[in-house]
């Protein structure tokens, strides 16, 4: 249905007469006419307060490898392809699984840890509030987030500011904040090939565990320099400034947003 969105009033007015566009992914800019491009300016829709997510000062990683799911129990979200990816490693005690957050999905994920046998290595929290989430995601060491449409991706965001991994799917927002260096992704493709992945994935930290420490620091080294609102509120008022005339270039801050290694690059 997204595609009559440019039937409604405005819709072409809108892009034709404005002076500069902040476009929130790359999906979006792909969207865009190109005859446009040379007025848009890519600024991710996400970022995150540092005072509520401060980083986590210690963390221990031991068996089992402790993954948290946090969101709307919905089939869009994946959480289904988390439980089938984690089972066999359940299984092991190599993996245990708490997913916070409630909806149409619960019976049946209940189910699913019912009938494979995992239910000791799974909870389900359903929904908390707000203040708790911080402590429960510094309890984690991974972040399994395998949404499969995904604008934004906050979630991954505030998990990366307290340190932990996020492994999310390369497609939509979630692969935009997340790098090779700060979490896991897993390449779009058929149902079956994504659990599987993602089940490779875990096998692999399984057995090198270790690897989340360095992940997990590099993951907040990311978003404090990258994704902090200060962070953008500095990026939109270069676009002011660049639209009124007071620079002369568009501003670039990379597509998406690189990694940064000094802080005289903030």
């Amino acid at each position: 249905l997204r595609r009559y969105l440019r039937w409604m009033p405005g819709y072409h007015k809108t892009r034709r007469c404005a002076s500069g566009l902040i476009i929130g992914s790359r999906t979006t800019l792909k969207q865009l006419p190109q005859k446009y491009h040379s007025k848009a300016v890519y600024i991710p829709e996400n970022a995150i307060d540092p005072r509520l997510f401060p980083p986590r000062q210690t963390h221990r990683i031991e068996p089992p490898i402790k993954i948290a799911s946090l969101g709307r129990l919905v089939p869009l979200k994946g959480t289904d392809m988390l439980l089938e990816a984690c089972t066999e490693l359940m299984r092991q005690g190599a993996v245990t699984l708490d997913i916070i957050g409630d909806g149409p999905e619960r019976s049946k994920l209940e189910a699913m840890a019912q009938a494979n046998g995992v239910t000791d290595f799974v909870t389900f929290a359903g929904w908390i509030d707000h203040e708790q989430v911080n402590h429960q995601l510094c309890q984690a060491d991974l972040l399994g987030f395998p949404s499969i449409r995904e604008f934004g991706g906050g979630v991954a965001l505030e998990a990366m500011a307290l340190g932990v991994v996020p492994l999310v799917i390369d497609y939509g927002g979630p692969s935009e904040l997340v790098t090779a260096d700060t979490g896991f992704r897993i390449p779009m493709q058929n149902r079956t090939a994504l659990v599987q992945d993602i089940r490779k994935t875990l096998e692999a930290i399984v057995r090198d565990p270790q690897c989340l420490l360095a992940m997990g620091q590099a993951a907040t080294q990311r978003v404090q320099k990258l994704f902090t609102w200060d962070r953008k509120a500095r990026q939109v008022f270069e676009v002011y400034e660049w639209v009124l005339g007071d620079r002369g270039n568009k501003p670039d801050f990379g597509i998406p947003l690189q990694n940064q290694t000094s802080d005289e690059d903030l």
